[in-house]
């Protein structure tokens, strides 16, 4: 039987739960190929996915019961849903910002047709390299004193899906777009300082040497 007691215990060191709500997405090295600079994607990210994690195992069976082993790290992708703005006061053809510059990005991986000038017949399939397009995405969460608790580093991602944009005459709800992106892999740092400021870091990578650090100092 569980000792109520104890769970209080294990609870009440934490401030609080983790609230869904407290999160925010930025894209620290811009959005490649994008004309609309002040798009301030991180304000209008109504909901994320925080990446998981599997392994691919292999079923191996010399003698007795199959055994599984692990041999590839898969990350799966991570889906974003953003808010659609409108046009900016006075200046037209402004609207929908947000899925613009992904449409930029994705045109910039792979560039198509993007006027009626361009014939659409012509196949596009060239696509530019890696290092070109794919870029670092944050998550980070916070707490409910707006300290930061986790994040996450999504390393080289771009988008691979952007969703059909549903619109109705029977509805005035905010026009909503979500965008997959795909990525080489993740690492995670949550570092915060309680209140006896003791400093306590946590993270997937390992510690970085004095070179990395502060490469000037070395010789």
């Amino acid at each position: 039987m569980a000792d109520i007691n104890k769970f209080l215990s294990a609870i009440n060191k934490y401030s609080d739960f983790q609230r869904q709500s407290r999160f925010q997405v930025r894209f620290p090295q811009g959005i490649p190929g994008s004309l609309s600079s002040d798009s301030q994607l991180e304000y209008k990210c109504e909901s994320v996915e925080i990446p998981g994690r599997s392994l691919n195992t292999f079923e191996h069976r010399t003698y007795g019961p199959v055994v599984k082993y692990p041999v590839q790290s898969f990350f799966s992708e991570i889906t974003c849903m953003f808010f659609c703005t409108g046009n900016i006061s006075r200046q037209p053809l402004t609207g929908m910002v947000e899925k613009r510059v992904f449409e930029d990005w994705m045109n910039w991986i792979n560039t198509y047709p993007v006027s009626a000038s361009q014939k659409p017949e012509i196949a596009y399939h060239n696509f530019k390299y890696k290092t070109e397009y794919a870029k670092q995405i944050i998550i980070e969460c916070f707490d409910v004193n707006q300290g930061r608790s986790y994040s996450i580093y999504i390393i080289n991602a771009y988008p691979v899906s952007i969703s059909p944009v549903t619109m109705s005459w029977t509805s005035e709800e905010i026009t909503r777009v979500a965008v997959s992106f795909s990525y080489d892999y993740f690492y995670y740092s949550n570092e915060y300082s309680p209140y006896e400021n003791t400093k306590y870091v946590s993270s997937t990578q390992p510690p970085r040497t004095a070179r990395e650090t502060n490469p000037g100092r070395e010789r």
